[in-house]
């Protein structure tokens, strides 16, 4: 799905957009939250509307306080809708699982589970860009937090930006130095960000899109491994993984 512009968008949107905006401006944030809530409602591409509607919630959220015990009390409140917004998600109506999540962040904007729900959803509806958009601001309160990171590099891998994707793997390699699934994330984004610099013009040209450049880094990959003379636990591992895989594609095939 392709972002909506302000001047692309329907006229009932410009015009609760620009109520919402001027709500903001004056410090009047239920109707601002109100208004561009309305706004993203309709329009799940407007970026912008998202934008002023989270700085919105965040800045009631501050005003009100309320402490740790307050905000675990709203968090234990809200996991019926949570775990209903997830069933939503999972049952594959991602546009449907976007708005819940949007209601849940109403509230409680910085609330890690909510936000990479919005995350997960908006990859599933093809709008990863409106996820990164939040987790963005998750990350800021929360730079350490691994799910987060680990969420938003495969959101800017969907985006189609490597150099992001790759800093996002870096930082969970400093915290999990031991892990070999952020280890090999890390490896897979780089050799990603590599040949985006490299080969992602001649990909277009031939009319790829960057999926190609991820099923072809994948597919390199293996063949790396499988020419190996000596072959590390990693590999080994991956490539059970791979013919496991290719087993259950191909139960016939005798080879």
């Amino acid at each position: 799905m392709a972002e909506v512009l302000l001047e692309n968008a329907p006229k009932p949107v410009q015009d609760a957009f620009n109520k919402g905006f001027a709500a903001f401006e004056r410090g009047n944030l239920d109707y601002a939250i109100d208004m561009l809530f309305h706004c993203v409602e309709l329009e799940p591409g407007f970026l912008q509307a998202r934008k002023f509607l989270r700085a919105a919630e965040i800045q009631r959220f501050k005003q009100k306080g309320g402490g740790a015990f307050g905000l675990i009390a709203s968090t234990t409140a809200k996991m019926p809708a949570y775990l209903s917004a997830m069933a939503t998600l999972k049952a594959g109506k991602a546009q449907q699982a976007v708005l819940a999540a949007e209601k849940l962040l109403k509230e409680e904007p910085l609330n890690r589970k909510f936000a990479q729900l919005l995350g997960e959803a908006t990859a599933a509806a093809e709008i990863p860009e409106a996820g990164a958009q939040t987790l963005e601001v998750i990350r800021d309160h929360h730079p350490e937090d691994v799910p987060t990171l680990q969420l938003l590099g495969k959101l800017y891998l969907a985006m189609g930006q490597t150099k992001p994707a790759r800093d996002c793997f870096e930082k969970v390699t400093e915290l999990r130095p031991r892990d070999p699934t952020a280890l090999k994330a890390l490896k897979d984004a780089m050799a990603l960000d590599s040949m985006s610099k490299d080969g992602w013009s001649d990909v277009a040209e031939q009319g790829g899109s960057f999926r190609d450049i991820i099923k072809d880094s994948k597919e390199a990959q293996i063949l790396e491994q499988e020419s190996k003379a000596v072959k590390t636990e990693r590999d080994t591992d991956a490539l059970i993984d791979d013919t496991k895989a290719k087993i259950e594609a191909e139960p016939e095939n005798i080879n």
